[in-house]
């Protein structure tokens, strides 16, 4: 009689190596997505810093126009705009009080002052 060996399809397979395999391409997959999601983050975070040094030095020159030119209404609604920018209302509304208070009739400071009294 003829007996026939045969081994079944399982064990001739290696049971764990392709879970390892995957387990460790996965890990891989997300360590690198997490260091890109990081990177984005901080040059995000870098831009931000430097638009906001960019408003704080345009804020801190319009003010210093404003002081050496007291009747420029354009003066005062730049520095009115950059404090707004800045988050600063209150000292943004000084600003353009007073430059609608030297010209009645600048809608472009009307306009920031309906913005900023809607809360945009």
């Amino acid at each position: 009689m003829l007996t026939i060996n045969y081994r079944r399809i399982t064990e001739s397979l290696p049971q764990r190596i392709y879970f390892i395999n995957y387990f460790f391409f996965f890990l891989c997959v997300l360590f690198i997505f997490t260091l890109l999601l990081v990177a984005v983050l901080f040059i995000n975070l870098a831009e931000a810093k430097q638009a906001r040094q960019e408003t704080l030095e345009n804020f801190s020159y319009w003010v210093e126009v404003s002081r050496k030119h007291p009747n420029s209404p354009d003066a005062f609604f730049e520095a009115g705009y950059y404090a707004a920018k800045l988050g600063d209302e209150e000292t943004a509304l000084n600003f353009l009080d007073e430059a609608l208070r030297l010209d009645p009739s600048f809608e472009r400071a009307r306009e920031l002052e309906k913005l900023m009294a809607n809360g945009q």
